[in-house]
């Protein structure tokens, strides 16, 4: 994925999710890995209770949106209240190669992630 991307994802009332980018290689393990590592940027809520920005080090944030807008542009990825319009968090990205959206539903927590994805200036 190149170029300038915004997606607009519906998480609701669920208790856990996870919306971001990621590399091949963690595109291929198919499973977000508990310990933060290169190649990872995204935020998650985990059990309804603890809401993080995770790339090489996990960093609590504040809030619980129910819509979360998602901005990558070729050197951030910033996430977005897309409700109040506030900025929750802003990955600085450098990465050379390909990368890849990451919306994940939780694994046990049954509710959809409703994603309207938006293309930007390439």
């Amino acid at each position: 994925m190149k170029g300038n991307h915004y997606w607009e994802v519906e998480v609701g009332e669920k208790a856990s999710w996870a919306l971001g980018l990621a590399t091949e290689k963690i595109k291929e393990s198919r499973v977000i890995p508990e310990i933060p590592e290169n190649g990872l940027w995204i935020i998650r809520l985990c059990g309804g209770k603890k809401f993080e920005a995770v790339s090489s080090t996990v960093r609590a944030l504040h809030g619980k949106p129910k819509k979360v807008g998602m901005y990558k542009t070729t050197k951030e990825l910033s996430f977005y209240d897309a409700e109040t319009r506030t900025c929750i968090h802003t990955f600085d990205i450098e990465y050379p190669g390909v990368l890849y959206p990451v919306f994940s539903p939780g694994s046990r927590d049954k509710g959809p992630l409703i994603i309207k994805k938006k293309n930007g200036k390439k």
